[in-house]
C-alpha cells in the first residue's frame, strides 16, 4: 500500500514513516507544500495521513486535490483532541496519543475495508428479449 503522510513537523513525521516502512508500507513524506502537490499530481496513493501538525486550510486544499486525483483514497486524520476538522472529513481519525499502534491499526483497518470493497461480487442484471413479452429481467 502507498501513503502519503503530511504533516509539517519533520522529526516526528520521519518517525511515522519509518515505523510504517518498517511494517511493509511505501510512505512518501512530502518536505513542503509544493513537494505534497507535486506528489498528489503524480498519484498512485491509496492512503492518505493528514497530521495535526498541517495547517488546517492547507490540509484542507492538500486533502480536496488528492480526493479529485484519486476518489477511492482513503484519507486518515491523525488528531490531537479527537476532534476532526470539519473540512477534510477523514474517512477515519486517530488521537496522536495512540502512537503508532494506533496509527497501524486505522491503516490496516483502512486497507480490510477497501479490499471488502474490492472484493463485494456485483449484482448482474441480465436482460433476455422475448418476441412475446420484450425485455425480461432475471
Amino acid at each position: 500500500m502507498r501513503i502519503l503522510f503530511l504533516g509539517t513537523n519533520r522529526e516526528l513525521g520521519l518517525f511515522r514513516v519509518e515505523v510504517l516502512e518498517n511494517e511493509g508500507f511505501q510512505v512518501l513524506f512530502p518536505r513542503s507544500k509544493s513537494d505534497a502537490l507535486s506528489a498528489i499530481e503524480e498519484g498512485g496513493f491509496e492512503l492518505v495521513l493528514v497530521s495535526y501538525s498541517l495547517p488546517s486550510d492547507t490540509a484542507q486544499e492538500l486533502v480536496e486535490l488528492a480526493r479529485q486525483k484519486n476518489p477511492r483514497c482513503t484519507i486518515i486524520s491523525i488528531s490531537e483532541t479527537g476532534w476532526d476538522d470539519p473540512k477534510i472529513q477523514p474517512d477515519a481519525s486517530i488521537l496522536a496519543e495512540s502512537g503508532p499502534r494506533g496509527m497501524l491499526e486505522a491503516i490496516r483497518n483502512a486497507r480490510d475495508k477497501r479490499l471488502r470493497r474490492i472484493k463485494k461480487p456485483r449484482l448482474s442484471v441480465i436482460l433476455l428479449q422475448r418476441l412475446d413479452v420484450g425485455f425480461e429481467c432475471l
